[in-house]
């Protein structure tokens, strides 16, 4: 679906905008389609700037962050939750 170079690419970015959510106190990042990403902080839903992403994007994003049977299950499901954890910021 998406090139391995692109996943990877992605990946790096999500891990950097985690980091931001932990440094800035925040409790969850969204990735939602036609929304800037967010950060939930005390409650309200703060975005990190104003540009909106692409469903493509968003699904980049996510898929990223996922491995394959979570994406099997995205596929089929429409939804998977899952937790990740990143390297030097959490643990």
């Amino acid at each position: 679906m998406f090139a391995t170079e692109l996943l990877e690419e992605a990946r790096k970015f999500m891990h950097h905008m985690l980091t931001k959510v932990v440094e800035y106190g925040g409790s969850d990042l969204f990735i939602t389609a036609d929304f800037p990403p967010s950060i939930k902080h005390q409650g309200l839903m703060k975005p990190f700037g104003q540009q909106e992403l692409t469903a493509e994007k968003t699904k980049l994003f996510a898929y990223s962050l996922m491995n394959q049977k979570q994406r099997k299950e995205f596929e089929t499901e429409l939804e998977c939750n899952f937790a990740i954890t990143v390297p030097g910021v959490s643990g």
